[in-house]
């Protein structure tokens, strides 16, 4: 039987699940997704945060996100968009 080894240390989640509950309480979600067990996620969007209250948020949390899907707004030059 041929296997392939993952090469992903470590399980995560997709915010997407969750969208409706990170918009509505940012803080308390993640501290209950790294509560059941979560290290890592991926993030679509920043749940209408600025930048830099969404990672403090994961900071707070103990939550790292090593992949996200980002929409720059048209026009916008994405240096911007993505400096936090």
């Amino acid at each position: 039987m041929l296997r392939a080894q993952s090469l992903a240390r470590t399980t995560g989640i997709q915010l997407y699940t969750v969208g409706k509950e990170l918009t509505e309480d940012l803080p308390g979600t993640l501290t209950k997704i790294s509560a059941i067990g979560y290290k890592t996620v991926e993030s679509a969007g920043l749940a209408g945060k600025p930048a830099a209250d969404f990672r403090k948020a994961l900071d707070d949390a103990g939550l790292k996100c090593p992949s996200s899907h980002i929409f720059p707004a048209p026009g916008k030059p994405s240096s911007r968009t993505l400096k936090i």
